[in-house]
């Protein structure tokens, strides 16, 4: 796992997920006439899905891209807020192009539910492993060098 950190470019990752929130929002039968229909309203559950994971991918990109011991709290409530600003869009695009998908006002909740229950992951969890991991590869140890005094 160490090694993907040296290797994805910062940012590479969300926008991989927003391109495929896109292509899953806005294409007319992105699942080739496929149907989940696993319980009632398990769209809802993949909406959450997509936005949890777009969340995680913006905090990521952004510890990364700032290390994780100096992320900021504003920032990462910013970030969480664009993926509810993407979800809003992408629901406002599919009334807009008129291409078989409908807006949804359930959708959006549904969005923005999945984006904050990433950011309260990555609060609780996702930050600190991350960080270690982070801390633990040589891209970012010689910056944490402890001195001790003598």
């Amino acid at each position: 796992m160490n090694k993907a950190f040296k290797v994805i470019p910062v940012g590479i990752t969300s926008a991989i997920v927003v391109a495929g929130i896109a292509y899953f929002s806005l294409w007319p039968d992105p699942m080739n006439g496929m149907r989940l229909h696993l319980f009632p309203h398990s769209d809802k559950v993949f909406h959450g899905l997509m936005y949890f994971t777009a969340t995680i991918a913006f905090l990521i990109d952004y510890a990364t891209h700032r290390l994780p011991h100096h992320t900021k709290f504003n920032h990462e409530c910013a970030l969480t807020a664009t993926a509810m600003i993407i979800g809003l869009i992408m629901e406002i695009l599919q009334l807009a192009m008129q291409v078989g998908r409908g807006y949804d006002n359930m959708d959006i909740a549904a969005n923005c539910t999945g984006a904050l229950l990433g950011l309260l992951l990555m609060k609780w969890k996702g930050i600190k492993t991350y960080r270690n991991a982070m801390l633990n590869t040589r891209r970012h140890h010689h910056k944490h060098h402890h001195h001790t005094s003598e």
